[in-house]
């Protein structure tokens, strides 16, 4: 009977139960190294060998002693065919992030040539907008009153289009048009959100349509 060396024995068992869990792309491990059950491991990364991982790996770097992340892995990736613009991308996120300690709005400010600042639109924009993201071709109710929802509710582009698209689940989840109270149900939705408060003042005579939910309180938006 032919005795397999210890570092086969080791690679046989590592494959079967950590690289079946793994299942990064371009991963490699050297041997003699373990992991905690539960982390993640990010693609095309390297562990060298008598290292401990019980924190989640980073994508391209190269891991030792214990989640001490000692470079990028260059040969790695250029091996896996990354072009060298795309190199050295990740080499400057590289060294946003983890050399100089910044997190990631940090990381990405300091490498903006501009800042441009969009001020909230004004009432009569937020009508445009209600009306680009409420088509003709969208079935709507006939009492759609776009010109309140501009009025009441200061919120972004971003926001009415959440709203609108909110609006339409609700309307095709019973197979009809667009009403008004979608609308307002959806703009309820979208301030949750925001962390913003639902009060009668703002929604009018809309309230009873959210005043349920509304005296609930605020509550934290799942996935937001």
């Amino acid at each position: 009977m032919r005795i397999r060396p210890l570092t086969d024995v080791l690679d046989f068992w590592l494959d079967k139960l950590i690289f079946q869990r793994v299942r990064s792309r371009g991963f490699h491990a050297s041997i003699l190294r373990s992991f905690h059950q539960f982390v993640r491991v990010g693609d095309y990364c390297m562990i060298r060998g008598l290292t401990g991982i019980s924190q989640d790996v980073p994508p391209f770097v190269i891991m030792s002693d214990t989640n001490v992340v000692r470079g990028l892995n260059s040969v790695g990736m250029r091996r896996a065919g990354f072009s060298k613009a795309t190199r050295d991308s990740i080499k400057a996120a590289f060294s946003a992030l983890l050399r100089e300690g910044l997190n990631l709005d940090e990381a990405f400010a300091r490498r903006l040539d501009a800042v441009i600042d969009f001020p909230m639109p004004e009432e009569g924009d937020r009508l445009r907008l209600w009306e680009v993201h409420l088509p003709p071709s969208l079935p709507r109710a006939d009492d759609l009153d776009l010109a309140f929802l501009a009025g009441r509710f200061r919120v972004s582009g971003g926001n009415i289009r959440n709203i609108c698209v909110s609006a339409a689940y609700f309307a095709a989840e019973q197979g009809r048009p667009v009403t008004m109270a979608d609308l307002v149900r959806g703009t309820e939705r979208e301030y949750r959100k925001l962390g913003r408060l639902t009060v009668e003042e703002e929604f009018g005579h809309y309230f009873e349509v959210i005043r349920p939910t509304a005296e609930a309180g605020p509550r934290p938006a799942a996935g937001a």
